[in-house]
């Protein structure tokens, strides 16, 4: 009987584990979804940050984001002069920091996405400088797909007071 018991009680924890595991996921999900409708809103009432910073293993929030500052920044026109997408292995922070500081043509921002940001996870907290005084009539978005930045060192600080920084999980 004590074997039945022991064995009983094994699976009673690891059931509660997964539980509170699925829960926490759960938690995290709805946070994430909660912040998504809360950026979302703002760009579609063209309240817009100087720097999204998008991060996180969901990438598809990271898409949506993107996709919603595309359609909201610029109308079709504009957009020739006024955005720059960037890729992360065939850039460099220098690049995107030359784009970033270009002023817009005949329209009120210019938009810079650099996608595939994690490329640049070795250099990209040269970016703090930026991140600190930027630019007000540039929209700069940064994709960091599946993994995030430390949240320890100073360019994270600084992406939290002077950015949206959005975390997918």
């Amino acid at each position: 009987g004590s074997k039945m018991y022991r064995l009983f009680s094994l699976i009673l924890v690891i059931i509660e584990y997964a539980w509170n595991a699925s829960f926490c996921i759960l938690q995290n999900w709805k946070k994430t979804l909660n912040s998504l409708q809360d950026i979302l809103k703002d760009i579609q009432e063209r309240r817009f940050s100087p720097i999204y910073f998008l991060m996180g293993e969901e990438s598809y929030f990271i898409d949506r984001v993107e996709r919603e500052l595309y359609h909201n920044v610029l109308s079709e026109e504009e957009r020739s002069f006024n955005q720059v997408v960037l890729y992360g292995k065939d850039t460099t922070i220098d690049q995107i920091l030359d784009a970033a500081k270009r002023f817009p043509m005949m329209t009120e921002y210019q938009l810079v996405i650099v996608r595939e940001a994690q490329e640049l996870s070795r250099v990209i907290d040269q970016l703090e400088i930026y991140v600190n005084d930027p630019q007000t009539s540039t929209v700069l978005v940064i994709c960091y797909k599946y993994k995030s930045i430390d949240k320890r060192k100073k360019f994270y600080k600084a992406l939290q007071q002077h950015a949206v920084l959005f975390e997918s999980k």
